[in-house]
This record gives C-alpha cells, sequence and structure tokens, in this order.
C-alpha cells in the first residue's frame, strides 16, 4: 500500500511559530489603526455566486478564479479580493447609511502564479479599508494618513507611495492615440511596469494583440455563419455575423474569413476552413502610439515638474478631469507633510473597475520585496452597478498581510516564537498551581503550565527554551507558604522569588530593560 503524501497544497503555506504569531500581531495592528480612523468591521462569506464575481471583476482576473459548485449544482466562486464582495454586501444591505466606512481582514484566492519569496500565494490575507458615498479627495487624503500612521506603526521603514488616477490615464491614451477597443489591454500590459521595466513594456506594447495566444471564432459563432450560409450564403452570413466575428478574431479575422469564403466553391469546404481558421489577432498599437505612452510612462520628475509636463500633452475632458483630482491629492498630501507621495505616469492599475486615483506602496529598499505592500483606488461606478445604477462614490485600498510578514520577518533579528510569557511548573503543588495560573491569567499574563507532575525540571526548562517561553516560574511548597514564585529569567539565567502579587510589574520591568 503506498503511503499518501499529506503536503499542502500548491502555491499555498502552513503558518506557524513565529511567523503566525507575527500574522497576528500585524493584524491587531491593522485592526486597531483601522478602528481608530472610523472604520468599522464587516465580514462576508468567502464563496459568492459565480455571476457577482464575474458581473464587475475584470477579464485577466477572471482566468485566476476559483470555480465550483455546491451540492444543489449552483455555480460558486471563491472570493478573488474583497472589494466585489464589498458591492454585492452593499446592494443585499438596502438599509447602510452612508457615508460608510468597513474594514474586513480575511482570506482571497487567486489560481494564478505564485511568488513566496515575495509573499504572493493562491491563499492570501486582503487587509481592506474602504470608504462609501464620498466623492471628494478628502478621502484620499484620509486614506494616505491612515496608510502612513500603519507603515510607522508596523515599523516599514521608508516607503514611496505612487499615486495617479485612472481619468489622467484615459487623457494620456487620448494623447497617445489609443483606440477604445485597444485600451484595457494596454493598460494591463502598464501595470507590468514594476515587474518587468520600461523596455520590456514597450516590447510588449509593440507586440501587443487581440490576443496572446492563437485563437478562432467560437462553435457558436461557427453555428450561427453555417445557419445563415444556408439561407443566404457564406459572404452574406459573414457580414450578418460581423459584430460577433470581430470580438471574437478581430475586423482583419473577418476580413481574412472573407477571402477564404471567396476562394471556396462548395459551402462545405468554406465552413470547413472558417473552422480551422486562426489568429492572434491585428497589432492593437502602432509603433507611433507605443513610443509616446512609453515616453510618458518613463518621465521622472518631482511632483510639479510631473504634473507641469502632463498638464502640456492632456486635453481631452476626462484626462483634464483626472489633472484637477491629483492636484487636490497631491496639495493635501503637502499640506499633512507627506513627502513620501509621488506623482507617477506608470502606475496603471491593472483592475477595470478604477475610475479616479490609484494608489501602490512600495518598500524604498527593494531588496526586501519588490512588489507594492498595499494598493487600491477609486471605483466610483462598480457599487452603484450591483444597485440598479445607482451613484455611490467609493475609494479604499488594501495591505497584503503575507508581504508585510515577509518584510518584517527580514527586518527584525528575533521574533516571539510564542505568546506564552510565563511557564508555570509545580513541585507537588498541581491544585495550587491550577489556581495561581488562572489567577495570573485574569491579571493578563500568558500563562501556560506544566501539566505532567513526575516529568524532570530539566525536561521542563528544555521544553521552555525550544518553545521560546521568556520565563519559567517554579511553585513549590515553600513558594507557597510565602506566596511568591521563584521565576528563573532563561535568557539571563537570573533567578529571584518575587511576591505574586508583584509579578506583573516584574515581568514588564525586566522586559524593558
Amino acid at each position: 500500500m503506498v503511503t499518501p503524501k499529506f503536503d499542502v497544497t500548491k502555491g499555498n503555506k502552513d503558518w506557524h511559530g513565529a511567523e503566525a504569531i507575527l500574522r497576528e500581531r500585524i493584524r491587531r495592528s491593522l485592526e486597531g489603526i483601522f478602528h481608530r480612523y472610523g472604520y468599522d468591521p464587516i465580514d462576508t462569506p468567502i464563496t459568492e455566486y459565480q455571476e457577482v464575481i464575474a458581473f464587475k471583476g475584470g477579464g485577466e482576473i477572471q482566468k485566476e478564479v476559483f470555480r465550483l459548485k455546491d451540492q444543489g449544482g449552483r455555480d460558486l466562486a471563491l472570493r478573488f479580493d474583497q472589494t466585489v464582495p464589498l458591492a454585492r454586501f452593499i446592494a443585499t444591505h438596502q438599509d447602510i447609511v452612508f457615508p460608510f466606512k468597513r474594514s474586513v481582514i480575511g482570506p482571497v484566492f487567486r489560481d494564478g502564479p505564485t511568488q513566496p519569496e515575495q509573499g504572493r500565494y493562491r491563499q492570501f490575507t486582503q487587509c481592506d479599508v474602504d470608504v462609501l458615498g464620498i466623492g471628494e479627495m478628502t478621502a484620499e487624503a484620509e486614506l494616505l494618513a491612515l496608510a502612513h500612521d500603519a507603515f510607522r506603526e508596523l515599523g516599514l521603514g521608508a516607503v514611496e507611495v505612487k499615486i495617479n488616477d485612472r481619468k489622467l490615464l484615459e487623457g494620456v491614451l487620448d494623447y497617445s492615440g489609443v483606440p477604445t477597443s485597444s485600451r484595457i489591454k494596454t493598460i494591463v500590459t502598464l501595470d507590468k511596469m514594476d515587474k518587468i521595466g520600461l523596455e520590456d513594456v514597450r516590447n510588449s506594447l509593440y507586440t501587443l494583440t487581440l490576443s496572446d495566444q492563437e485563437r478562432g471564432i467560437s462553435n457558436e459563432t461557427l453555428s450561427l455563419i453555417n445557419r445563415l450560409a444556408q439561407e443566404s450564403g457564406i459572404v452574406h452570413a459573414l457580414e450578418q455575423a460581423r459584430p460577433n466575428i470581430i470580438s471574437e478574431i478581430g475586423v482583419k479575422g473577418l476580413d481574412s474569413l472573407i477571402r477564404i469564403s471567396e476562394n471556396q466553391s462548395e459551402l462545405g469546404s468554406a465552413i470547413s476552413s472558417i473552422a480551422d481558421f486562426k489568429t492572434r489577432g491585428e497589432l492593437l498599437l502602432t509603433p507611433q502610439q507605443a513610443d509616446k505612452l512609453v515616453a510618458v510612462a518613463g518621465f521622472t520628475g518631482d511632483n510639479e515638474e510631473t504634473y507641469k509636463f502632463l498638464s502640456s500633452l492632456v486635453t481631452s475632458e476626462v484626462g483634464l478631469q483626472g489633472l484637477k483630482e491629483m492636484r487636490q491629492v497631491l496639495d493635501y498630501s503637502k499640506a499633512m507633510g507627506f513627502e513620501f507621495v509621488n506623482l507617477s505616469p506608470s502606475l496603471a492599475r491593472g483592475l477595470d473597475y478604477y475610475t479616479g486615483p490609484t494608489m501602490e506602496v512600495y518598500l524604498k529598499d527593494k531588496g526586501i520585496i519588490k512588489s507594492a505592500i498595499l494598493a487600491g483606488g477609486r471605483f466610483d461606478n462598480m457599487v452603484g452597478e450591483f444597485r440598479g445604477g445607482e451613484k455611490i462614490p467609493a475609494v479604499g485600498f488594501s495591505f497584503g498581510l503575507e508581504r508585510l510578514v515577509t518584510i518584517i520577518s527580514s527586518q527584525e533579528r528575533q521574533l516571539a516564537r510564542t505568546n506564552t510569557q510565563l511557564y508555570l511548573v509545580p513541585i507537588g503543588t498541581v491544585d495550587q498551581c491550577l489556581r495561581i495560573a488562572h489567577e495570573l491569567r485574569n491579571e493578563g499574563i500568558n500563562v501556560d503550565m506544566q501539566m505532567q507532575p513526575d516529568r524532570k525540571m530539566g525536561k521542563s526548562i528544555a521544553y521552555a527554551l525550544a518553545k521560546g517561553i521568556p520565563y519559567v516560574g517554579v511553585v513549590g511548597d515553600m513558594e507557597l507558604a510565602d506566596n511568591t514564585i521563584n521565576v528563573k529569567e532563561l535568557a539571563t539565567r537570573k533567578e529571584e522569588r518575587v511576591p505574586l502579587p508583584a509579578l506583573k510589574n516584574y515581568m514588564n520591568r525586566t522586559n524593558e530593560l
């Protein structure tokens, strides 16, 4: 019989020991900051109906969605972020009062590539804050202040906040002459800037096509063409099915099918050739359009120089609105003394529900982690669309818990391996030691206790050392008689009899030394 392998699932990780304790410490810190800023917690299921996830999920992200069926045959999916479930929550609960500020810390799931060394797994924890019902840029300013406090409290070191605006990005695309039909794939390519660099983005834009792989028309469209051709001929059928064909293989793909059909005398042969046709589609950008985009994305300067540069290029109405929003955010940042906020023309968040300012936060020390440790932006349309087109402005961002663990683990030389502060060892006093442990826990001391009365003292101390418990407290008849504990500080080998009422102060004092 083959012994089964009980490995963790591919792309995931078990968290335990020092890392698990660090995760809890980060969660508590973030929750405290979220509450300080008036964000109330909500919690939604990890599963949503597939139509919810697909409603405003973005084409690229749909490839990474975990899909499943329940026992009733309903199509479900694991949430890939916390934003779409928020929109569904608002649609479900019509009694919500706006402005609505929510926080959530919970797992999300993406069936995509992983980078464990960068804190990227298939199951990961997003720590989100969002403000709904406020269209003014004051919401962005408050979020920047919250992020600043979080970085300081977590001790992350020097950071850089990159900001841009989806409206401003649309203005840049207008300036560059990028067709509307090419914009989603163009933005997704620009979004890879921090991962692959400017030159690789340039090369990707030069070769950007409708599809990443060769594809043909769908079976549904082929059946439609066949049916129409039976009635009015193949060329007329292709013209009638024009919208379907263009959406699947592009205008040049349609032209190729027309040429194929004109060279086939028999309908059956024409349909067969059309079924076999494959293409990646035409190039989405001209070299001139790609060069204009790269020139903007690669611009470097301080905030005022960058703003002036963009103002000289952007002339469309939507782009000018984006410039106005960026001006407000930059002015608010300056008023709060946030010199780490930088206007970045290359920032292009890939999800298609963003409508205004977007932001990403990076460590200045890229040797620790290269990816963003916080990201988000404004999504004014999505939440309202879940409520039948109601206008509900919204903005928020998300901390990646796993990436924060990666950063802090690399910065702190010695992480706590346990939450236990004191390990009590009874010497023939189990009943009284149980009472003492209970009393100390009620005083706020994290206490564990030796529960095997016959265990040798050496083994008890070795256990405490292995667990990383800083103090061992011995309770024998002598200690009971004078209401003390014989405390051993394992790091220094210091030993002292401490009165029970003074134990908490003693431990706090020695920890501060």
